[in-house]
């Protein structure tokens, strides 16, 4: 065949596809809605339901009227119409695509009901199962992000102007609010005014974009123009979680294109402001927060690469990392920072380290964290951390003064985060029991079972926090923490009892300020441990312990009654369970005696013979007696019967 005539099929064929998309387009139109209307009934219990639909002139179609109803649940949206110019080319292959986009009046009504059902999830656990059971295979993390970034450009290679555009949520009888009057892109710029309603008031901001989606290149500045306490909507009502800032640029850039994806984002935060109770108990705010990652998605993993990092005013940390998700999951990290002490004390965020603020420094400190765990095998837990010091120096305390705890002070004893008791630790207080009044055998019964290495570690030991790392995957739950005898002061001293990602962040910093520079000598902070811990209901600090359970003072208890008193610290009422009608111990509860008496011959706490020569029998003689509830068993869960 002729090059002419080639040509000319060519042209025919061209030209037959044309004329077959427009006399057919109607049909496709329709074949296209029933198909997506049959799909979401099918797939997710959804109804879609379009009122009028059709085509005006040649290219352009509309939709009247539309709207996602779940089965038997409240609206989900609803559009009032749709213009879109078609994409002749997706035509042309049967596909529906446009070229312009013009949405008037979206309302979206997100509700979740009181008996905990909500008219939106459904749309995000995806497709109903088939009954045949597939084989769970590990997500590719790979053709995920290229699928998404191929959305994204269809998404912004369209001109889209959209108006009256309202997102409602509703739980609990409350409502927030998103609200988007009018929103402009013309496949290169975006711009929007948005408006929202939180439980903190009315907030209102400006959007700005660039978007370059052949390069996979994205810009985004957001602008807050409004309240500045008003915090974004629907996180709150989600789970307790409040976040507000005054301006946000994001840079995205990715490169689909490659098997292995690399992808490079820059969030740069000005006045970010959070709220949650895992994270602290107040508002937490970064003045300036910037935050980059220098990624690389594989199939099953996704690393960190050099060059990601989190800034913290003017504190950098730097990261490299990966998580990968077969064969199982595994998480690795390394985290570094080189500093001197001024800028580190300085950058620490509001909200976070309320004990620290203030406090000024000098010096240099560098900090390295080496982790990697596992899932599959717990057990290996890499677990290595270090802040060293140079030239360091304290100049001048924040909030508190913690040298202040070498001299007597007044300490208020809390319960469920309640003050129960104010007591003065120093000798103005008759049970107040001095470090040497105190006897050796429950001095070493307690740093055997709490925290053998307390008078020799700097306050922190890596081997238990790698084995509380390892159980607590294994059970699936917060089981075991590392916590040391140091660590345990500083929380009851100078923290509140908020399991919070802050405290557990400012107490080892202030373990590490007190061991470092030697504030407080190991011997005085083991005195106020053993003056101020509970031992029993309403029992606080060792001289009343030694007169509530054996009316003796703490310098004559013998090695029985010491091991029973280190036994009892983790759960102090527990005490209850463990004894006869007689106020003697049952035989049932000697093997932590054996435990650890054994542990303190192997530490040459104790000879060998004062095992044998001591009766492991403890009798309770004191006021705690008639507390005493001498059942049969033990119950499995102690602490479900001690509340």
């Amino acid at each position: 065949m002729s090059r002419k005539n080639s040509l000319l099929v060519i042209i025919t064929l061209f030209f037959l596809a044309m004329v077959s998309s427009f006399v057919f387009r109607d049909a496709l139109l329709n074949y296209f809605v029933c198909r997506k209307q049959a799909a979401m009934l099918d797939r997710y219990d959804v109804s879609l339901e379009i009122k009028k639909c059709g085509f005006e002139g040649i290219r352009d179609i509309y939709i009247e009227n539309l709207s996602l109803v779940p089965v038997g649940l409240d609206t989900l949206l609803y559009i009032s119409k749709v213009k879109a110019k078609l994409n002749l080319a997706m035509l042309f292959r049967f596909k529906i695509g446009f070229n312009e986009l013009l949405v008037d009046t979206i309302l979206v009504n997100a509700m979740k009901y009181d008996n905990g059902l909500n008219n939106y999830s459904m749309l995000f656990k995806g497709a109903k199962k088939d009954t045949v059971t597939e084989e769970h295979t590990a997500v590719q993390y790979n053709d995920r992000i290229a699928s998404i970034l191929k959305k994204a450009g269809n998404i912004f290679n369209e001109r889209v102007v959209m108006h009256a555009v309202r997102i409602n949520y509703t739980s609990g009888g409350r409502g927030e609010l998103l609200s988007i009057p009018e929103l402009f892109f013309d496949k290169e710029k975006l711009s929007a005014s948005i408006v929202t309603v939180s439980s903190d008031g009315v907030g209102s901001y400006i959007v700005n974009s660039k978007a370059d989606p052949g390069n996979d290149s994205y810009d985004f500045i957001i602008s807050s123009t409004g309240n500045e306490k008003a915090s974004l909507p629907f996180f709150d009502l989600y789970d307790n979680f409040k976040i507000g800032f005054d301006k946000i640029h994001v840079n995205f850039k990715a490169d689909r294109d490659e098997n292995v994806i690399p992808i490079n984002v820059m969030f740069d935060f000005t006045n970010l402001r959070l709220n949650q109770w895992r994270i602290s108990p107040v508002n937490v705010s970064f003045p300036q927060l910037k935050m980059v990652f220098n990624l690389l998605v594989d199939e099953h993993r996704i690393s960190f690469n050099k060059g990601t990092s989190v800034q913290f005013a003017r504190l950098p940390i730097n990261i490299d990392g990966f998580y990968e998700n077969k064969p199982g999951v595994r998480i690795g990290a390394n985290v570094a920072f080189n500093c001197d002490a001024g800028s580190f004390f300085s950058s620490l965020p509001n909200g976070m380290f309320n004990s620290l603020q203030g406090l000024k420094a000098s010096g240099e400190l560098h900090y390295s964290l080496n982790f990697d765990v596992d899932k599959n095998n717990p057990d290996n837990v890499v677990f290595e951390s270090s802040l060293k010091k140079e030239h360091f120096r304290i100049i001048q305390f924040g909030q508190e003064y913690f040298p202040l705890i070498n001299s007597d002070f007044q300490y208020t004893a809390m319960e469920k985060d309640k003050p129960v008791r104010i007591i003065y630790v120093g000798t103005s207080n008759p049970m107040f029991t001095s470090y040497t009044e105190i006897s050796d055998y429950l001095k070493n019964s307690i740093l055997t079972s709490e925290d053998p290495g307390f008078m020799t570690h700097n306050g922190f030991v890596e081997s238990a926090f790698r084995e509380s790392i390892a159980k607590n995957i294994k059970e699936g739950r917060f089981a075991r923490g590392g916590s040391t005898i140091s660590m345990q002061l500083v929380k009851n001293l100078f923290l509140n009892r908020n399991k919070t990602i802050s405290r557990k962040l400012e107490e080892a910093l202030i373990v590490w300020l007190i061991e470092q520079n030697n504030l407080v000598s190991k011997e005085r902070m083991f005195e106020i441990y053993l003056n101020i811990i509970e031992w029993g209901p309403g029992v606080y600090g060792i001289g009343e312990a030694s007169h509530f359970y054996f009316n003796k003072t703490p310098k004559d208890l013998s090695l029985p009654e010491s091991v029973f008193l280190a036994s009892i610290i983790p759960h102090p009422k527990y005490f209850k369970y463990m004894f006869d009608s007689t106020g003697t111990m049952k035989e049932s509860q000697q093997s932590f005696y054996h435990l650890i008496a054994n542990r303190m011959v192997t530490r040459n706490l104790i000879a060998a013979d004062e095992i044998s020569k001591a009766d492991s029998i403890v009798k309770i003689i004191g006021p705690a007696f008639n507390l005493i509830i001498p059942l049969d068993y033990l119950p499995k869960d102690t602490m479900e019967l001690e509340d």
